[in-house]
This record gives structure tokens, C-alpha cells and sequence, in this order.
């Protein structure tokens, strides 16, 4: 039966339309896929934030990445 070690990353809110942050989560999950790990889920993590007339919003501020890699 195979076995595998968990691995838990998490990240905060990224503003994606700058190119320099593209690059780092690009280098990033790279770095990890060299590592042996596969990014198996995401699981975003919220807030709900008072915006005035409109009530609550919910703001995205960070996110859970779940990795895994076989165990030999």
C-alpha cells in the first residue's frame, strides 16, 4: 500500500495582475513539483467585511494549499 506525507502552504491574498507575483507562485508550486509534491487541493479561507450601504462582503484573504508526496 502506498503512504504519503501531507504538506500544508498558506498563502494570502495576491493582487494577480501584477506579473512579479505570477512569477513568484509560478517559482513557487515549481519549487514544490521538483520537491516531489502535488498540489492535491485549494481551500480558500474568507472574512466577511462591513462595506457600508451594502452590509458585509465576503473578502478572500488567504488560501489553504494541500500537498502530497509518496512516502517511500
Amino acid at each position: 500500500m502506498k503512504k504519503f506525507e501531507y504538506r500544508v502552504e498558506n498563502i494570502s491574498a495576491k493582487d494577480f495582475s501584477n506579473q512579479e507575483t505570477v512569477k513568484e507562485v509560478k517559482d513557487f508550486l515549481s519549487e514544490m513539483g521538483t520537491n516531489g509534491w502535488e498540489m492535491i487541493t485549494i481551500i480558500p479561507t474568507s472574512q466577511f467585511e462591513e462595506s457600508g450601504l451594502t452590509g458585509k462582503r465576503l473578502i478572500m484573504k488567504n488560501s489553504l494549499l494541500i500537498f502530497k508526496r509518496e512516502v517511500t
